[in-house]
């Protein structure tokens, strides 16, 4: 995997949550990989994958989150080692009420 890893300055448009869940990460006609949400938001995620994956940054993919049983279209932002930055191509506007209630958890834990 390369690419280039995210400027010094962070131009995320929603604060991310730090998270630990299961996912697994579809791109069409390349395979498909289980991976570790890191942190995610409304607008994108950072996910790990322990195999090598021929994927690079522009790559449409489909991430599935275990937890919350949730698909979500993403664009891969960057790659660095195993971990890549995804952008959700649909913001997580209308969201499953257990990711609803995961975000107003964690809002609520760190004060904002």
């Amino acid at each position: 995997m390369t690419s280039d890893p995210p400027a010094a300055t962070d131009n995320r448009v929603a604060p991310r949550r730090k998270a630990l869940f299961g996912g697994r990460i579809f791109a069409e006609g390349l395979g498909a990989w289980d991976c570790l949400i890191r942190d995610i938001s409304a607008s994108g995620a950072r996910v790990r994958v322990d195999d090598r994956t021929p994927l690079v940054a522009g790559t449409s993919v489909d991430l599935k989150v275990n937890k919350f049983e949730d698909l979500r279209r993403a664009e891969i932002m960057w790659i660095r080692g195993q971990e890549m930055g995804l952008r959700f191509l649909v913001p997580l506007t209308r969201v499953p009420k257990a990711m609803e209630r995961f975000f107003t958890l964690v809002r609520s834990q760190d004060g904002s």
